[in-house]
């Protein structure tokens, strides 16, 4: 049976220990601003304890004190299981303002907290024999949250998917963990910062399959590096980039009689005939993909991309009404529309292959620049 009391003792601070877990979440935090306070009022607040005098909650005013030379009073409270101690330190705390550091440092033990409880449950679901019915608590026979959501709420934030964020900026970028604070920069905008980390770090061209290939799609992911350190640049691309001169060594294994699709966009037009060039191919016409909705530019906002297509040898097409404008919306950055791939394929005859590809295709080669397909 759990034992607990409420009644405040006064005690010499000096008496009293640290918790290591609640050093853990929350460091060696200041106090200088409290001792003034606590040398002319004393502690106002009481700090809780546990029986053996180590701190759950009151660290700050706890070292406050011993500077002030001045007594504490506690509330001794008695854990019966380590896991009600860990969630008593983060409860207790949960009015308190915090970096993104603590805040992390609370969520990542609230996960752990969560996966010893579930595997307790799961052994005690197991040694339970069967046809005796076991007695559970209301809690236990409520829909369990997704952990994210439960951590969210746990330390505080608006929801399950600022989590996922500040978990991100740990990963990436943690440096910025320590910044993220009411008077310092904000969760969102730290996530920002680290996806942009992630996105403008260099290409590593990657290696083009072996063999050659009759209708060859190409989509380079072109040097977009205007406003590329800008964060908040809506035509920012979200993967790594290339120059103009990598683009150009990498030439496509186009057989002796093929058709080659050049993905383009007005500012690149310029480059990507001069990149044909290079590559020995030749320009026959330009289609022109139509998007439903506008996007960002400079002097003309765009709402169109372009695909050159050109030719090495003398490739046969069964050209029906395939036309040079194609009118398909819009899809995530980069990402060409289904019916550019329906064209090609009903216009273009032998093996397929996309370079740069974003997406895996049913009856094509392909290699891409992006994470998941390399």
């Amino acid at each position: 049976m759990e034992q607990q009391s409420t009644i405040i003792e006064w005690v010499d601070p000096k008496s009293l220990k640290p918790h290591k877990l609640s050093v853990e979440i929350y460091g060696e935090d200041t106090y200088a601003d409290l001792v003034d306070s606590i040398r002319e009022l004393g502690v106002l607040q009481p700090l809780y304890v546990t029986p053996k005098g180590i701190i759950i909650s009151g660290h700050r005013r706890w070292r406050a004190a011993i500077e002030a030379q001045k007594q504490v009073p506690v509330i001794r409270k008695y854990y019966p299981d380590a896991l009600d101690e860990k969630q008593a330190i983060i409860e207790l705390n949960r009015y308190r303002i915090k970096s993104g550091q603590q805040l992390y440092n609370e969520g990542k033990i609230i996960k752990e907290i969560e996966a010893e409880k579930a595997t307790k449950r799961k052994a005690q679901a197991e040694g339970q024999p069967r046809g005796i019915k076991q007695e559970v608590s209301v809690v236990e026979i409520l829909p369990q949250e997704k952990t994210r959501d439960m951590v969210a709420r746990s330390i505080g934030l608006g929801s399950g998917k600022q989590w996922d964020k500040l978990e991100y900026v740990a990963e990436y970028l943690p440096e910025l963990l320590p910044q993220i604070k009411p008077s310092g920069i904000s969760i969102d905008k730290a996530y920002r910062e680290a996806k942009q980390k992630q996105i403008v770090k260099p290409a590593q061209p990657p290696e083009i399959p072996e063999g050659v290939f009759s209708v060859i799609v190409i989509d380079p992911p072109w040097p977009y590096y205007k406003r590329q350190g800008d964060i908040t640049h809506r035509g920012r691309a979200p993967y790594p980039t290339m120059t103009i001169e990598e683009i150009k060594t990498k030439s496509p294994p186009y057989a002796d009689n093929c058709i080659v699709w050049l993905w383009t966009t007005n500012a690149f037009m310029h480059d990507a005939f001069h990149i044909l060039d290079i590559w020995e191919l030749e320009p026959k016409t330009i289609l022109t993909w139509v998007k439903n909705k506008i996007g960002v530019g400079d002097w003309l906002r765009g709402q169109t991309e372009h695909c050159i297509l050109a030719i090495k040898g003398h490739p046969v097409v069964n050209l029906t009404n395939q036309s040079t404008v194609l009118h398909a919306p819009a899809r995530e950055h980069s990402r060409k529309p289904d019916e550019f791939y329906k064209l090609v394929e009903t216009l273009c005859q032998g093996n397929k292959l996309e370079m740069y590809a974003r997406v895996k295709r049913e009856g094509w080669e392909f290699h891409g620049i992006e994470t998941e397909l390399q």
